[in-house]
């Protein structure tokens, strides 16, 4: 059969037995190669075909009509939409063992390197909560929302806690929708936790075009609310490298009373910032 025997929109049975680099099943039709959103090895289902290339078809699971016993509950409720997650439904040994399979299958199939040892995959000790930086885009309309692009590279959906991400990251997430001072979102946001609790947030690749004079925000995790996330920098007269902070105008967040210090820094060197604060009592709650 040829992708010409198919039609968009089709929905055709189909048994997967592997697993692809980007967690799409993988079985076959009538000879012909069919990779399955949202399917595992070892099930049985039905696929609705969206794509049709010159020697494989692309598709959805429609229905799963046998389930594989690998099979988990997703712990995150986007899970499917966001472009993010991969395997979150196949539980973590299976994750391990399969990467596995495809580094040895990509060695052999690419590089025609064979009959190599290859030991099983090493753990992680926290599958989720691992992340110490995650990158949010921000979606159209007002007041700011921020999210991740699904998995059509496309569209963005909405993100008010991300499974993998650290504590201290999904705490910051709300305070991005109010920022202090009336300063515009930018168009992309970085968050970055520290190893003490504190994030620090400022504009991705072209998040300036939006963000105003906005240089950084930081959410501290100290119960003095002058005391910001980066090493060896306090509101007054402090001096930090410009590359944690970026000249303009930057927020301090602190958790614990909700409080918002604005910050404005001024270049004095390549490498060196000052920066004065004043506590504004803003509160984000």
């Amino acid at each position: 059969m040829t992708p010409m025997d198919f039609k968009d929109r089709q929905t055709v049975e189909c048994r997967v037995d592997s697993l692809a680099f980007g967690g799409e099943g993988v079985g076959r039709v009538g000879g012909m190669v069919v990779f399955v959103e949202g399917a595992l090895p070892g099930e049985r289902t039905a696929v609705e075909i969206l794509h049709r290339g010159r020697k494989f078809l692309r598709g959805r699971a429609a229905e799963i009509l046998d389930f594989s016993p690998d099979r988990v509950s997703p712990p995150c409720r986007l899970f499917g939409r966001c472009g993010g997650c991969a395997l979150q439904h196949l539980r973590y040994e299976s994750q391990l063992d399969w990467k596995r399979r495809q580094v040895l299958d990509i060695l052999a199939r690419i590089g025609g390197i064979e009959g190599i040892p290859c030991g099983a995959a090493v753990p992680s000790p926290a599958p989720y909560g691992y992340r110490n930086s995650i990158r949010l885009h921000r979606l159209p309309g007002r007041p700011p929302r921020y999210g991740f692009y699904c998995r059509d590279n496309r569209t963005l959906v909405e993100v008010r806690r991300c499974e993998i991400a650290m504590k201290a990251i999904n705490h910051a997430i709300p305070g991005l929708a109010k920022p202090a001072g009336g300063v515009r979102g930018a168009d992309e946001i970085l968050l970055r936790a520290g190893a003490d609790g504190g994030v620090v947030a400022h504009p991705g690749r072209g998040g300036a075009r939006r963000a105003g004079r906005w240089g950084s925000i930081a959410w501290a995790k100290s119960r003095r609310p002058s005391r910001v996330s980066t090493p060896r920098s306090r509101v007054g007269r402090r001096r930090v490298r410009s590359a944690r902070f970026p000249s303009g105008v930057g927020t301090t967040y602190n958790a614990a009373n909700s409080s918002v210090i604005s910050i404005d820094m001024q270049a004095k060197t390549n490498d060196t910032t000052t920066m004065r604060g004043r506590l504004d009592h803003a509160a984000l709650r």
